[in-house]
C-alpha cells in the first residue's frame, strides 16, 4: 500500500519587494496511513510554510510553487500542486486534507454559536449537508475530542482555551480526512491545557495521518512516530523517532537536542550560536555551516546530499561521506 502523501521537491517562494524569500525549498517526504510525522526547528524554519504548502494555501506574493504533492485514497490519487483549484476544494481540501492552524482558536466567529460556526464552514465542503444532518455530525465531532454536545449551543466567549483549540480540532476531523496538519496545536495554552490537547492527540493516533509541526521537541516524542528536522527551507534529518531523538546525526539537530531542557538528564543546557539565517540570501552550500563547529571546506561550497544512516533514517551532512 503507498504512503498516504508523498511530497518530491516541494518549493515555495514569496516575493518581498524586489527579493524572493525561499521559505519552503526543495523538501521531499512520506506519510504513512494512521502515523504522525513530527516536523521540527527553529522559528523561522519554514515549517508553517510547508503546512501551507502542502494545502496549496498560497498567500497573494506567492511566486514560485511547484514540485510534486501525490495525496492517494484507495485507488484515487490527487495531484495537489497541479489540479484545478475548484477540483481541489471541491475533493481535497478540508475533505481528504485537513489543518489546524497556528492561533486557530482565535479565528472562530465571536457572534455565532459553535453549532452553527461548525456547520456553516462543513456546508462549504458538503453543500449536500442540510442543517440537522450539519448539526449532528458537529456533534460526534465535538464528542470525538472530548466536550459535551452542549458546546454546540455556546459562544466562543464561554470556552476556555483549551475548549476552543479543542473545537477547531473538531473542525479538522468533522469531514474524517485521511489527513491532519497540525500547526503548533499546543502553542498559548497553559501547561495542564496543553496536556489534555497532548493527550487528546495521542488517541487521534492511527485513526487519521497527522503532521505535527512544532517547535516542542518534547511535544514530539511523545506523540511522533517520525521527526523531520526542518532548517532554513529544508529537511536536514529525518526518521524514526527514538533514532532521531537518542542518536542524532546531523549536527543541528544535535545542538537543537542539547538546547532543549530534560527532566531526565541532570545537564548544562548549551545555545546554538547565531540566527537562522536569511531565506532571502541563504548561505551556499550546507545551511547550517555558519553556525557548525564542525564546518568544513566542502561545506561552505556544496550543498551535502541525503544519505541514509539507519532503517528509515536520513540526514544531509557531509560528515556522513568523509
Amino acid at each position: 500500500m503507498p504512503p498516504v502523501l508523498v511530497v518530491e521537491g516541494l518549493r515555495l517562494y514569496y516575493g518581498m519587494g524586489k527579493d524572493v524569500v525561499k521559505a519552503v525549498d526543495g523538501v521531499s517526504l512520506e506519510l504513512d496511513r494512521g502515523e504522525v510525522l513530527a516536523v521540527v526547528g527553529e522559528s523561522g524554519s519554514g515549517k508553517s510554510s510547508l503546512g501551507y504548502a502542502i494545502m496549496r494555501l498560497l498567500p497573494e506574493n506567492a511566486v514560485l510553487y511547484d514540485g510534486r504533492i501525490l495525496l492517494h485514497d484507495g485507488g484515487a490519487e490527487f495531484d495537489i500542486v497541479s489540479m484545478d483549484e475548484e477540483a481541489l476544494r471541491r475533493d481535497v481540501r478540508w475533505k481528504r486534507i485537513s489543518m489546524v492552524f497556528q492561533a486557530s482558536m482565535n479565528a472562530i466567529d465571536p457572534v455565532s454559536t459553535i453549532g452553527d460556526f461548525i456547520y456553516r464552514i462543513v456546508r462549504e465542503h458538503r453543500p449536500d449537508l442540510d442543517k440537522r444532518r450539519g448539526l449532528a455530525a458537529a456533534a460526534e465531532a465535538i464528542k470525538s475530542v472530548g466536550l459535551p454536545v452542549s458546546v454546540l449551543d455556546m459562544y466562543p466567549f464561554e470556552l476556555s482555551g483549551g475548549m476552543k483549540q479543542r473545537v477547531m480540532i473538531a473542525l479538522a476531523l468533522i469531514l474524517r480526512p485521511l489527513v491532519v496538519i497540525l500547526d503548533e496545536p499546543t502553542s498559548a495554552l497553559d501547561v495542564i491545557t496543553q496536556a489534555n490537547v497532548i493527550s487528546l492527540l495521542k488517541s487521534l493516533r492511527g485513526d487519521v495521518s497527522m503532521i505535527l509541526i512544532t517547535h516542542d521537541l518534547a511535544l514530539a516524542s511523545e506523540i511522533a512516530d517520525r521527526i523531520a528536522v526542518m532548517y532554513a527551507g529544508k529537511i536536514v534529518e529525518i526518521g524514526p523517532s527514538d533514532a532521531v531523538l537518542t542518536s542524532p546525526r546531523h549536527p543541528y539537530t544535535g545542538a537543537l537536542l542539547e538546547s532543549t531542557p530534560t527532566l531526565r538528564q541532570d545537564r548544562a543546557l548549551s545555545s546554538i550560536p547565531g540566527r537562522v539565517p536569511s531565506l532571502i540570501r541563504p548561505p551556499p552550500g550546507c545551511r547550517f555551516h555558519p553556525r557548525c563547529g564542525h564546518a568544513m571546506d566542502i561545506c561552505r561550497r556544496e550543498e551535502p546530499p541525503m544519505v541514509d544512516v539507519g532503517p528509515g533514517h536520513r540526514a544531509a551532512c557531509w560528515l556522513l561521506r568523509t
